[in-house]
């Protein structure tokens, strides 16, 4: 599948970036505009030589003046080692979205093109303005917060914010159906994989990292210290009927999983590549089937053993394999698909810093950043990865409906990461 996004120069992603950390200009927050009105923006105030007058007033002065030097050596034909930073818009959102196959809810928060930078928040919140027949007293802030809180199972927040049984809180939940249906959908959902009165809830995700969520009840213990009473607080594993961790904990487990396949996948070994790409030559070439060798038991066989399975079952292949393959296990994987993975790799590998939702990389690579995490999302997405882990956690084959299929459209989103 070619890509169609639009890509920019370096020069260009400092522009950004400046923007961006600059933030708000005359009630406009430049995070939230295009890229092409971002350095819009930056070209309007350097003609007008504003630049350096704006550093006080950026919403973050640091980075905006270390984007400022960055640009300028950059002119002058000197190094930087200045990183731009790129945010996910609505990370948990997205996932949700893309494991649903939503097309509605992938167009709100950037998976799949509108022609415009999207900000799930302030439309829903739009939403809500323009259908309410009463006067609705939260803001932006409040109803992101109610908006994030909710996608992970609350209904604290949105009550506390609009009050119980109000007309508020009705509509808010109309719009959460009908704007965002896949998603809030599977949030639903993934509530109903609770296992009553289990005392922990386990799954490994593709990459083999283990997840285990402990179900725990704080308990309250009276101790004598010095001769006074004092209370003790400690947790006790515990069951319950029902719970809203499950949810959470499913999205976040994945939404780590893609940070560090990010990592793995821009920040590869070339001289690792080559072997594992020599390694899948010969298996090809001698036509070897998987089955017909397992390695020799070593500890790296077994975790590629481990790691095929879960692709097997989920549907994602982790690029984790690429540590393990050699010679001698090759044969446990689809040589194939260990190379049409690795066609999808960077040419040139570059690090990567990210925290959480957000990854900074050296401004050179602003578009394999942004190929490589569509990608990802676009394999999630075609995935079984939500029905291997409900399986998992019920001990039960489950298969999940999902109600599109968006998966290659999201290979071309200009604003998945902005």
């Amino acid at each position: 599948m070619t890509f169609t996004f639009t890509e920019y120069s370096a020069l260009d992603y400092l522009k950004i970036d400046i923007a961006s950390n600059y933030g708000d200009h005359n009630g406009q927050d430049l995070e939230k505009l295009n890229f092409e009105d971002r350095i819009r923006w930056f070209d309007q105030q350097e003609a007008a030589g504003n630049l350096v007058d704006l550093i006080e007033s950026a919403d973050d002065p640091a980075l905006y003046f270390s984007g400022l030097q960055a640009y300028r050596d950059t002119l002058d034909g000197n190094p930087t080692g200045y990183a731009i930073s790129l945010d996910a818009c609505s990370s948990g959102l997205q996932i949700l979205a893309i494991l649903a196959n939503c097309e509605k809810s992938a167009r709100r928060c950037g998976m799949i093109n509108t022609g415009k930078r999207e900000d799930a928040y302030t439309s829903l919140f739009g939403d809500m303005q323009n259908q309410a027949d009463f006067n609705l007293s939260a803001g932006r802030p409040d109803l992101k917060q109610a908006i994030m809180t909710s996608l992970y199972g609350s209904v604290a927040m949105p009550r506390q914010l609009f009050g119980e049984g109000s007309d508020a809180l009705k509509l808010f939940y109309y719009i959460m159906e009908t704007e965002i249906p896949g998603a809030w959908s599977l949030n639903l959902a993934l509530k109903g994989l609770w296992q009553s009165w289990a005392t922990e809830h386990e799954w490994v995700v593709p990459d083999g990292f283990e997840v285990s969520m402990a179900v725990e009840e704080n308990m309250i213990n009276e101790i004598q210290l010095f001769g006074e009473p004092v209370e003790v607080f400690t947790k006790q594993a515990k069951g319950t009927p029902k719970g809203l961790s499950l949810s959470p904990n499913i999205v976040h487990s994945i939404d780590g999983m893609i940070v560090r396949e990010m990592v793995r996948r821009c920040y590869h070994n070339p001289k690792r590549i080559r072997e594992v790409e020599n390694a899948c030559n010969i298996a090809i070439k001698r036509r070897e089937r998987r089955k017909s060798a397992s390695g020799h038991g070593r500890k790296k066989d077994k975790e590629l053993r481990a790691l095929w399975e879960r692709y097997l079952t989920s549907g994602f292949l982790s690029a984790r394999v690429l540590d393990l393959i050699d010679e001698k296990n090759v044969n446990i994987v689809s040589a194939h698909a260990v190379m049409d993975m690795i066609q999808t790799l960077p040419v040139d590998p570059f690090p990567v810093l990210a925290i959480h939702d957000c990854f900074r990389v050296h401004p050179n690579y602003g578009n394999d950043l942004r190929r490589q995490y569509n990608r990802i999302m676009r394999d999630l997405c075609a995935s079984n990865i939500l029905g291997d882990i409900a399986t998992q956690i019920t001990g039960r084959r489950q298969e999940l409906k999902k109600i599109g299929n968006i998966a290659d459209s999201i290979l071309n989103a200009d604003y998945a990461l902005s």
